[in-house]
C-alpha cells in the first residue's frame, strides 16, 4: 500500500485565549480528521497542573488536584478552535460530521460543560466541585440532564 501526502486546504487564523495550538489535519483513507495539538507548556491544562491557576482559583487547597475548573477551560479552549474550523466552509464538514466534535460544540453553545464534565467525566477530584457548583448553579445541572441525559420523550401519534 502506498502513501502519499494530500494537501491541506487553507485554515483560517486561530485566534483564542490560551497559548497557540497547532492543527494537523490527517488523511486516513479519505476520512479527514483534524487533531488539535496543545503543546505540553502552552497547554491549559499544562497551566493548571504547574499549580499556579489552581492555586488562584482554590487559595484553601495546599496541593493540586484535578478540578472541575481545570476541565472546563480545556474543553472551552477546544470548543473554541472546532467553532474556528466549522466557520471556514472548507472544514466545517469535519466538524459537523464528528459527533464528538458536534457534542462538545453543543454544550459549549448551551453553556452546559461544566454539567458535562461533572457528570460524565467526573473523577474522585473533580467530584469535590460538585456541591459548590450544584449550590450555584443547579438550574444548569437540570437543563443538561433534560436536554443531554434525558432528553424528553418522542410525543405519541
Amino acid at each position: 500500500m502506498k502513501t502519499e501526502m494530500m494537501p491541506s486546504p487553507p485554515l483560517a487564523q486561530l485566534e483564542f485565549h490560551y497559548q497557540p495550538a497547532d492543527l494537523d489535519m490527517v488523511n486516513d483513507c479519505n476520512h479527514y480528521l483534524i487533531k488539535v495539538r496543545f503543546p505540553e507548556n502552552y497547554s491549559v491544562k499544562s497551566d493548571w497542573k504547574k499549580g499556579v491557576r489552581f492555586a488562584k482559583q482554590f487559595p484553601q487547597e495546599t496541593q493540586y488536584r484535578h478540578s472541575l475548573p481545570e476541565e472546563s477551560d480545556a474543553l472551552t479552549a477546544a470548543a473554541t478552535v472546532l467553532e474556528k474550523i466549522k466557520e471556514d466552509a472548507q472544514t466545517a464538514k469535519l466538524v459537523t460530521d464528528n459527533p464528538t466534535a458536534g457534542l462538545l460544540l453543543k454544550l459549549y453553545e448551551a453553556g452546559l460543560i461544566d454539567p458535562y464534565v461533572l457528570f460524565s467525566l467526573g473523577d474522585d477530584d473533580i467530584a469535590k466541585d460538585y456541591l459548590a457548583y450544584r449550590g450555584k448553579n443547579r438550574d444548569k445541572l437540570e437543563t443538561y440532564m433534560d436536554k443531554f441525559v434525558m432528553p424528553p420523550a418522542p410525543a405519541k401519534p
